[in-house]
């Protein structure tokens, strides 16, 4: 029997899926790709309270050339955002935060 990753894989997922971005690097160069832009993602503390609302954005690791790097930027919309920090990857996916 046929697994879901297999029927259905990450860059089908993210092409149907994702927004359209430009991925901007802090030294140059720029390439356009598809990625899942969140808004209000709420960081919560140990005692349950919102620490924080952030955006992050996530990505395939095999879109863009190298890891993300603070000061690298993303158009989104129209607006600027700025890469904070990588929060997770594992074998297919970059997730960082961004400020605008």
């Amino acid at each position: 029997m046929a697994s879901f990753s297999d029927l259905f894989p990450d860059e089908i997922i993210m092409d149907s899926l994702g927004d359209d971005i430009t991925y901007i690097y802090k030294n140059g160069g720029s390439i356009s790709i598809k990625a899942v832009v969140e808004f209000d993602v709420e960081r919560v503390g140990g005692d349950g309270y919102t620490i924080e609302r952030r955006t992050e954005v996530e990505f395939l690791k095999s879109v863009i050339n190298g890891a993300p790097s603070r000061g690298d930027s993303i158009m989104y919309d129209k607006q600027n955002f700025v890469v904070e920090t990588v929060i997770n990857e594992n074998d297919a996916y970059f997730r960082v935060v961004v400020k605008s």
